[in-house]
């Protein structure tokens, strides 16, 4: 179920991303900037991007999944939640 809807959730990320950095390049101070600096810092912000991705989205998540099973045999004359437990044998072809 969750991961049904995970990529789209992570397109939705990088898109919104992309129109910060769109908005971004538009704003004034970005507007007077050299060429070079305007690419340096689209580089930097891509960079960025990458790494917290890597780190934050696409890691695995920190769980553990464990199986236990508790049978209890219970000899006879055992009380069960205040009921007496009577052992009954099985002979052979019976269920």
């Amino acid at each position: 179920m969750a991961f049904s809807i995970f990529i789209p959730g992570v397109v939705c990320l990088y898109v919104g991303l992309a129109l910060f950095a769109v908005d971004m390049a538009f704003v004034g101070v970005f507007r007077k900037l050299p060429i070079y600096i305007k690419i340096l810092s689209g580089i930097f912000y891509v960079l960025a991007t990458i790494i917290v991705s890597g780190i934050w989205i696409f890691r695995p998540a920190p769980f553990e999944i464990t199986a236990a099973s508790n049978v209890p045999t219970y000899g006879l004359g055992s009380k069960v939640y205040g009921i007496d437990w009577k052992a009954r044998r099985c002979r052979k072809g019976s269920k």
